[in-house]
């Protein structure tokens, strides 16, 4: 945030199984991991959730939701 505070988001993916066919693992990517994604926010006030539709890396290199 600008203010430098955090906050801590929620984000919607899919089921294990599909991300499972997607090629991720459990190490795909850790707690305290940075990353950007892209998605529909959710509409109820006050909440910070995300239906997630694209996610990277710092780096730039796309992991696949």
């Amino acid at each position: 945030n600008a203010d430098g505070t955090t906050t801590a988001w929620e984000v919607e993916m899919g089921t294990a199984v599909m991300m499972s066919r997607r090629g991720w693992t459990p190490d795909t990517i850790q707690a305290g991991d940075e990353v950007k994604f892209v998605g529909q926010p959710s509409r109820a006030p006050g909440t910070f959730g995300v239906c997630c539709a694209e996610l990277s890396r710092p780096d730039g290199s796309p992991l696949r939701p």
